[in-house]
C-alpha cells in the first residue's frame, strides 16, 4: 500500500547508528587477537566461532522475522505470553549449547582435522549462547520502536566489549576472548531481562 509513517524515517536512522555502534567490535578481537597472538592463533579461533556464530545468526534471522507480527500487537498481549517464549528459547539453548559440546569433537574430527586444537574451545566458546533466550526481547524493543532501551542495550553491551577485548586478550589471547564474550553474554541477558521487566 502506500501509507507512510514518517515516524519510521527517523527511527530508522537510529537503528543505523546502532549498527554502526555494533560494526565497530564486530572486527576488534581478530584486529586485537592478530596482533598480540599472531596469526596461527588467529586461524584457530576462526574455527573456534564458526559453528557457534552459525547458530547465532539462524536464530538471529528467525527472530526479524518476528518483527512484522509484534508491532501489530499491543504491550499487554506482548508482555503476557513473552516469558513462556523466553523459557522455551532457553530449553530450546541449553539442548544447543549440550549436543554441540557432545558433537563438537566428532564434527572437527571429520571436517577439520587440521585443527583439532581449536575443539576444547570451540566447547566452551559455544556457552555465549545462554543470551539466545532473551534475543526474541531485543527484537520486541525494535517492534515497538524503543529507541532508549535500545541504545542502552546496544552501547553497554559493546562498551563492556570493547573494555574485556583490551584488557583480556593481550594477556590470555583466544581464553580471553572467549572469556569476554560469555561474560558480556551474561550482561546482555541480564540486561535485557530487567529492561523488559520495565517495558
Amino acid at each position: 500500500n502506500k501509507e507512510e509513517d514518517v515516524k519510521t524515517i527517523g527511527y530508522a536512522k537510529h537503528l543505523s547508528l546502532m549498527s554502526a555502534i555494533n560494526y565497530i567490535t564486530l572486527y576488534l578481537d581478530k584486529i586485537l587477537l592478530f596482533n598480540f597472538a599472531g596469526p596461527a592463533q588467529l586461524a584457530i579461533y576462526y574455527f573456534v566461532v564458526l559453528i557457534p556464530e552459525q547458530i547465532s545468526a539462524i536464530t538471529g534471522n528467525i527472530n526479524t522475522l518476528a518483527v512484522p507480527k509484534l508491532a501489530l500487537k499491543s504491550r499487554e498481549e506482548i508482555k503476557a505470553n513473552m516469558m513462556k517464549k523466553v523459557w522455551k528459547l532457553a530449553f530450546l539453548a541449553g539442548v544447543i549449547i549440550i549436543s554441540y559440546i557432545i558433537i563438537a569433537p566428532y564434527f572437527f574430527k571429520i571436517f577439520f582435522p587440521q585443527y583439532l586444537n581449536s575443539i576444547p574451545y570451540s566447547q566452551v566458546f559455544v556457552l555465549t549462547l545462554i543470551s539466545l533466550p532473551t534475543s526474541i526481547i531485543g527484537v520486541i524493543f525494535q517492534a515497538k520502536m524503543m529507541k532508549k532501551e535500545l541504545y542502552l542495550s546496544k552501547i553497554t553491551v559493546h562498551s563492556a566489549r570493547i573494555v574485556l577485548f583490551a584488557i583480556l586478550i593481550p594477556i590470555y589471547g583466544i581464553w580471553g576472548i572467549i572469556t569476554a564474550e560469555i561474560g558480556v553474554s551474561v550482561l546482555s541477558l541480564f540486561l535485557t531481562l530487567f529492561l523488559f521487566r520495565k517495558f
